[in-house]
């Protein structure tokens, strides 16, 4: 059995749709201009904080109180315009009928995580979902996995796949394998940079990649595991 931690946003599920409903909705409620989805982009990964901050400008007192008002148009309607992309449940599905653990390591606050995952149906493949509380500004991937490592939570080898060069760092910081996709909000360049081994284009490729990595029998039953 391997341990195989994924990225959320941009590499299970695309958040985009969800997100530029939210960000649109805060910016009017505020008075901000409102950013286009090209704008936005960067911000997916590294924390959707860094995009109000830098719309506030010198109004950074006010932040806590615009991300209030986005995670509560999130938790509303934004979680439920989040598209799972094709092949991941497939890939999930089989990783874990061979008894993989499936962990996820997000920048989205876990409670909202959670109810992404549920909603999209990967809540019973997924064995844990880390992330940080509502409040708690993202630290950045690898002092995030740090602070659940102490917990035991990353012990042994195993992979990381995810979108963005931080992913990569953090599995090479946390001796697990660094896996990249391009389907996401990074790019092969910001990949490489930060150490991937391996860079897919499609689920598909990253499927047959790990049937190759890891050829062992699925014995495991989900049915059963969820009941």
């Amino acid at each position: 059995m391997s341990m195989i931690c994924f990225d959320l946003d941009g590499t299970l599920v695309d958040p985009l749709p969800g997100v530029i409903h939210c960000v649109g909705d805060t910016c009017r409620t505020f008075g901000l201009p409102c950013p286009t989805p090209a704008e936005i982009r960067p911000f997916i990964g590294p924390s959707v904080r860094g995009l109000f901050q830098s719309l506030l400008g010198l109004q950074v007192q006010r932040i806590d109180e615009v991300m209030a008002h986005y995670w509560k148009v999130f938790g509303e309607a934004g979680l439920f315009e989040h598209q799972v992309y094709d092949g991941v449940q497939l890939l999930l599905g089989r990783l874990k009928r061979q008894d993989h653990r499936i962990n996820v390591i997000t920048a989205k606050p876990a409670t909202f995580a959670r109810q992404v995952a549920h909603n999209l149906d990967l809540n019973l493949i997924i064995d844990e979902i880390f992330g940080p509380a509502i409040d708690q500004p993202w630290p950045g991937k690898i002092e995030f996995m740090k602070s659940i490592a102490q917990g035991g939570a990353l012990c042994g080898s195993g992979y990381l796949v995810g979108d963005r060069g931080d992913d990569m760092q953090a599995a090479l910081e946390f001796g697990l394998t660094p896996l990249g996709v391009t389907w996401g909000f990074g790019t092969r360049e910001e990949l490489l940079e930060g150490g991937a081994e391996v860079v897919f284009d499609e689920v598909k490729t990253l499927d047959a990649w790990f049937q190759r990595e890891l050829p062992d029998p699925e014995t495991h039953d989900l049915v059963t595991r969820a009941e």
